[in-house]
């Protein structure tokens, strides 16, 4: 946790070691706020990724009707003409 988590070492918190932290887990409600503090780390780190635009270099009209997206995979180009 202590790692990957930006916020465990910043403002009061500068210069915590691991230590530290193992130190302070004197009671029930500090192990649990840690154990807290590990699931939300989980769930807000960013995760990253590589897309392929496979409309890339391809003109497109200035504005699209919202519709134009309904059932359109990521990876096909965009079909602009709408089903009647």
């Amino acid at each position: 946790y202590h790692k990957n988590s930006s916020l465990a070492k910043a403002g009061r918190n500068r210069g915590t070691t691991i230590q530290d932290i193992a130190d302070s887990l004197v009671d029930e409600a500090s192990i649990v706020k840690l154990l807290k503090d590990i699931h939300n780390l989980s769930f807000t780190s960013p995760l990253y990724g590589v897309y392929r635009n496979p409309d890339f270099g391809r003109q497109l009209p200035d504005t699209l009707p919202l519709l134009a997206f309904d059932k359109q995979p990521l990876n096909k180009p965009l079909e602009i003409a709408l089903p009647a």
